[in-house]
């Protein structure tokens, strides 16, 4: 009997230190600094430019030219919009942030890529919220020439020479030119044959033409692409700075969310400090700013531009 006691006693103490060492441990767990950063945390884009149909809704707030054929790089964006309004600009290819004037006119220099440019236009009121929003396509390496326009979008239906694509902002039409240029990919794995010479629903199309009406094009020139579709990879968001930024990172709260997220920068990110270029130093804790960022390999929140608020 005395020895069942002894085993009884041994197994209580053991039950007892595993209790208190379990609750040392959550204790001090718990007494740990939190990180002010969760891995999922991420800034959600802020434009309501989101779909075809919501730019079509807003774009009468903003009047600017689209759909144009350039025969050079550098290219003066101009527009109208509300007076005195904060102007976004992103895209692959460049982004800022202007502002209009007085009488709602706005004017940027930008540096365009050849080929296709995809660029989202947002306006901000006073308040920081955004009022207008649309998208804007121009093409690089054409001829300049008045009637010749640019649509691109994916091939949403095909109905003998004539293509409806999903655009940026809504359907347009295109009536395919019987020696119209056509450029589209070969067949992977089939060295025997040149080209698959069909144009089929869901391919991403580039036309350049002469401007039939609006939303309507009579194309000399097709490009077909399967892969890689093109698209904006740019997005914008308003935060509050809650760290300095140091080693390539800071923390902010984005503006109208309660969530804490992590934007990191690199050797290709710009500053604004009062319409005046800046550097990383001005990056600092309770700092409001625009920034305009992508998502880079790694999924993180990658900053192109930072725009330091008043």
């Amino acid at each position: 009997m005395p020895p069942k006691s002894s085993s009884l006693k041994t197994i209580l103490i053991f039950i007892v230190l595993v209790t208190v060492v379990g609750s040392l441990i959550y204790w001090l767990w718990q007494r740990q600094p939190k990180s002010l950063v969760s891995n999922n945390d991420m800034l959600s884009p802020q434009s309501q430019n989101q779909s075809a149909t919501s730019s079509a809704t807003q774009a009468q707030k903003i009047t600017i030219d689209t759909n144009k054929v350039l025969s050079q790089n550098k290219f003066q964006l101009q527009g109208q919009t509300q007076p005195n309004s904060i102007v976004i600009i992103y895209s692959n290819s460049q982004n800022a942030v202007t502002k209009s004037d007085a009488s709602g006119k706005f004017s940027q220099s930008l540096n365009l890529d050849d080929g296709l440019n995809l660029i989202g236009l947002s306006t901000l009121g006073q308040d920081l919220k955004e009022i207008a929003a649309t998208n804007l396509t121009y093409y690089v390496g054409g001829a300049k020439i008045d009637d010749t326009i640019v649509y691109a979008g994916l091939v949403k239906s095909i109905f003998k020479d004539t293509i409806t694509l999903t655009t940026q902002t809504g359907e347009a039409t295109v009536k395919q030119l019987q020696n119209a240029k056509i450029s589209i990919p070969k067949l992977p794995g089939v060295s025997a044959q040149t080209q698959d010479q069909d144009i089929r629903v869901g391919d991403y199309m580039i036309s350049l033409g002469k401007n039939l009406s609006e939303g309507q094009l009579q194309a000399d020139n097709i490009s077909i692409l399967r892969d890689d579709k093109p698209q904006n990879p740019e997005h914008w968001a308003i935060v509050k700075v809650l760290t300095t930024l140091t080693k390539n990172s800071f923390q902010a709260e984005q503006n109208g969310q309660s969530n804490t997220v992590k934007i990191a920068t690199d050797i290709n990110t710009s500053y604004l400090d009062k319409d005046q270029k800046a550097d990383s130093k001005a990056v600092v804790k309770d700092r409001s700013a625009i920034v305009i960022y992508h998502a880079d390999d790694k999924g993180n929140d990658l900053a192109d531009l930072i725009d330091l608020l008043p």
